[in-house]
C-alpha cells in the first residue's frame, strides 16, 4: 500500500510532491526508504537535492546516507 502511495505522488512530477515524499525517505523499513528516493530521483527536479542531502545527514547507515548524496548530485 505504500509503494503504491508513494508512486501516485511522484507521478505527478509537480515538485510539489517532494515535501510528500519526506516522510517515506525517513520511513524505518529500508525497502520504502529506498523506492522513496527512487521516487525523487523519478521527479527530477534539483529542488529535491536538498531534501535527500537533510535526510542524508539523519540517516543511520553510511551507506545509505552516501546513496542518497549521489542521488543529491544527480538531481544537480
Amino acid at each position: 500500500r505504500l509503494l503504491e502511495t508513494i508512486t501516485a505522488t511522484y507521478s505527478s512530477y509537480s515538485p510539489e510532491a517532494l515535501p510528500k515524499l519526506e516522510p517515506y525517505l525517513r520511513h524505518s523499513d529500508p525497502e520504502i526508504r529506498a523506492y522513496a528516493l527512487e521516487a525523487v530521483v523519478q521527479l527530477g527536479h534539483a529542488s529535491g537535492a536538498n531534501l535527500l542531502r537533510s535526510v542524508a545527514r539523519s540517516l543511520a547507515d553510511p551507506h545509505e546516507a552516501v546513496a542518497y548524496l549521489d542521488a543529491a548530485d544527480y538531481l544537480e
